[in-house]
């Protein structure tokens, strides 16, 4: 299971410090293999990973996935939407890992 922390971007700006607003937040739990979001989801929120582990893929166009990253306990993700990259879509997926 993966605990986490969303804040959504548009309450933010890249000058504020987001673990200032997080803790503000619910965590959220996710069972081992429950995606966190998906790559045509909207970019509009960051992440915490609070608890547990999280992978980051993309799967090509013949299926074939790729991952990006394994974030771990304290982590960040989804910074996408912060960056403003992918054209307001997420481009890649979050599953919880435990």
């Amino acid at each position: 299971m993966a605990t986490v922390l969303n804040q959504p971007v548009s309450s933010i700006s890249l000058w504020e410090a987001p673990l200032v607003l997080l803790p503000r937040r619910k965590p959220q739990s996710f069972a081992k293999d429950q995606p966190i979001y998906d790559t045509h989801d909207q970019a509009e929120s960051i992440f915490l990973l609070v608890d547990g582990a999280v992978k980051i893929s993309r799967f090509s166009r013949a299926g074939r996935e790729t991952v990006i990253d394994v974030e771990s306990r304290e982590s960040f993700f989804g910074l996408t939407a912060v960056l403003g990259e992918g054209e307001g879509l997420r481009g890649e997926m979050a599953v919880a890992l435990e």
